[in-house]
C-alpha cells in the first residue's frame, strides 16, 4: 500500500509515512483518511494514531492525499447477483416442489465445502508441481486441475446424491431444472450478499483501503459492476444443464450423460482459472473477454436444457 503522506514528529525528529487505516466521509473530497497507520521511515516501527489530522498529534510538514470515494455503482454487483438468484427461483417455483430447490442448494453447499478443503491442502503443492513441467503445458495443466476439482466435487457429488435420493432418481425435467436452479441460486446468493455488504461498508467508510481499492474504480465503473451480474445470470444455466444431464443419465442408466456434464463443468472452471491466473482480469477488455466465454457456456447450457426436455418426455 502506498503512504498517503509523510510527516515529521518534532518531539524526536522521526520521519513517518502515514498509511490510511480507516476512511470517513467528507463533503469536500468524498472520502478522506480519518485514521492513519504510521510507520517510522528508518526503523519500520508501526503504530496507530486515531485523529482527523496528523497535525493534531504534533506532526508537521504533512501533506494528506485524499483517498478516492467508493463508487456507489458497485452496489449493482451484489444486489444484481441476489436478484438473479431470487428471479431464477421465483420464475420456476410453480413447476417443482420446494424440496428440489432445497436439495440443489444443499448439494452446492456440500460441494463447495469439500472442494474448499481439498483446495486448501492441494492447490499449492499441485501448483508448484506443475512448475516443473515445460512452460507450454504447466499453465494448462494447472487450469485443468482447477476445472477437475469442480467436475469431481460438483458433478460427481450430484451423481451420488441423485442415486441416493429416490425423488431425484425419478425426477422429471422440471424437477431436475429446479434442482439445478437451487444449486446455482445459492451460489449466487453466497457471492452476492458479501459483495453487497462490502460496498455498503465501503460507502460508510469502514473498509481498510486495501479491501476498498477494487471498489474505487472510476473509469468504466458500470461495466466493472455489471460483470458479476452477467456472470451469475449465465452460470445458473450452466448448473441447470449439468444437473439435467446427470439426472437423465441416472434415469436411463447411461454414464455418458454424466461424462458430458463432467466435461462441461470442468471446461467452464478451467477457463475461469485461466482468466484469473494467467490472462488476468485487471482490465475491462480482459474481464469481458472471459465473461463472453462464460456467456457462451451459459447459452450452450440453455440449449442443452431445452433439448433434454424432449428426452425426458420420451421416458414416460
Amino acid at each position: 500500500m502506498s503512504p498517503v503522506g509523510i510527516g515529521v514528529d518534532p518531539k524526536n525528529n522521526a520521519v513517518y509515512h502515514f498509511y490510511p487505516f480507516a476512511v470517513a466521509a467528507s463533503a469536500e473530497s468524498g472520502i478522506t483518511p480519518a485514521f492513519f497507520m504510521r510507520k517510522d521511515k528508518n526503523t519500520g516501527k508501526r503504530g496507530k494514531i486515531g485523529l482527523k489530522s496528523p497535525a493534531r498529534n504534533g506532526i508537521v510538514n504533512m501533506e494528506v492525499v485524499p483517498i478516492p470515494a467508493v463508487n456507489p455503482l458497485f452496489l449493482i454487483s451484489g444486489s444484481g447477483m441476489i436478484l438473479v438468484a431470487l428471479a431464477a427461483v421465483l420464475l420456476w417455483r410453480r413447476k417443482a416442489r420446494w424440496s428440489f430447490f432445497t436439495l440443489g442448494g444443499l448439494a452446492w453447499l456440500v460441494a463447495v465445502i469439500l472442494k474448499g478443503v481439498v483446495s486448501f491442502y492441494l492447490n499449492r503443492p499441485v501448483y508448484f508441481a506443475t512448475q516443473h513441467l515445460p512452460g507450454a503445458i504447466s499453465g494448462p495443466v494447472y487450469w485443468l486441475y482447477i476445472g477437475l476439482l469442480t467436475g469431481i466435487f460438483e458433478v460427481v457429488l450430484v451423481l451420488l446424491l441423485v442415486n441416493m435420493v429416490n425423488s431425484l432418481r425419478r425426477a422429471t425435467w422440471q424437477e431436475a431444472v429446479a434442482f439445478g436452479i437451487g444449486f446455482g441460486a445459492l451460489e449466487a446468493l453466497a457471492l452476492g450478499v458479501p459483495a453487497l455488504l462490502t460496498v455498503i461498508w465501503g460507502l460508510r467508510g469502514t473498509l481498510p483501503p486495501v479491501a476498498a481499492m477494487p471498489l474505487m474504480v472510476r473509469q468504466g465503473a458500470l461495466l466493472w459492476a455489471l460483470a458479476p451480474v452477467v456472470e451469475r445470470a449465465f452460470t445458473i444455466p450452466i448448473h441447470i444443464a449439468a444437473a439435467v444431464l446427470v439426472v437423465y443419465g441416472v434415469r436411463v442408466g447411461r454414464l455418458r450423460w454424466f461424462w458430458l456434464a463432467f466435461i462441461y463443468k470442468t471446461a467452464v472452471d478451467a477457463v475461469a482459472a485461466f482468466g484469473q491466473i494467467a490472462y488476468g482480469l485487471h482490465t475491462l477488455g480482459h474481464l469481458w473477454t472471459i465473461e463472453a466465454v462464460i456467456v457462451l457456456f451459459g447459452l450452450l447450457g440453455v440449449w442443452a436444457t431445452a433439448a433434454m426436455q424432449r428426452q425426458f418426455e420420451m421416458l414416460w
